[in-house]
């Protein structure tokens, strides 16, 4: 993996994961009111968890999700990707072993008597398998995910979800707001859809983009949440 700067476009450092294994995917740990983030949370695709700072780029922390999944529960054969709203919480994607789907999972840091570890919860499943069929908000107060035919939203505080089906498109990616309740999707037929009270109501309020004539790949809000 290497690190580019955005002011200058040169490479700042390079670094290997300790196993070698593929990386799954990298999100950076989201700033603070009190700082900027430089720490980079990397997945590999058997289950490891890296922790690496920016500046001197290395690993600060290596963990195995396998440690702590539960073992009643189908274990993990490929991870795919995750997102870190939190230091305490991520949300991860993987394919469970002889299940032809994509799970959600949440996976919360707790502190458990044999030592710090996390707690793994089932979110939603039958996801699109990339990295844009889900996304948070809200200070990951929001989650969002899309199958084909259906949005997945809810709100990991008070656990209330709700799907919503997409017609006769499909889904294709999935935004959410980085301060307020409300989701962008993009389908095949290339439009971008604007989801609003989707909690509240059986059939929410939206408002309709077409802005492509091709199926949108990937969209997101601007970090001041203006534009998507």
């Amino acid at each position: 993996m290497k690190v580019y700067s955005t002011e200058s476009g040169f490479s700042t450092g390079q670094i290997r994961t300790p196993s070698a294994d593929p990386i799954a995917n990298i999100t950076l740990l989201p700033p603070t009111a009190k700082a900027k983030s430089d720490v980079l949370i990397i997945l590999t695709s058997t289950g490891q968890l890296l922790h690496a700072s920016v500046d001197p780029l290395e690993f600060t922390r290596v963990e195995d999700l396998s440690k702590n999944w539960p073992k009643e529960w189908v274990r993990i054969t490929t991870w795919i990707n995750v997102l870190c709203p939190r230091p305490d919480m991520y949300f991860l994607v993987g394919h469970p072993e002889n299940v032809q789907e994509t799970m959600l999972y949440l996976g919360t840091r707790v502190d458990w008597k044999k030592g710090p570890g996390f707690h793994f919860e089932k979110l939603c499943w039958k996801i699109l398998p990339n990295t844009h069929s889900v996304s948070w908000g809200v200070e990951g107060e929001l989650l969002t995910a899309v199958q084909e035919d259906s949005v997945f939203m809810c709100n990991t505080t008070t656990k209330v979800a709700k799907w919503h089906m997409s017609g006769t498109r499909k889904f294709t990616c999935v935004s959410a707001h980085p301060k307020e309740w409300a989701v962008a999707t993009g389908d095949d037929s290339g439009r971008i859809l604007i989801w609003r009270n989707f909690l509240e109501e059986k059939s929410p309020a939206k408002s309709v983009f077409h802005w492509h004539t091709l199926p949108v790949a990937d969209l997101v809000f601007s970090t001041d949440g203006q534009f998507s």
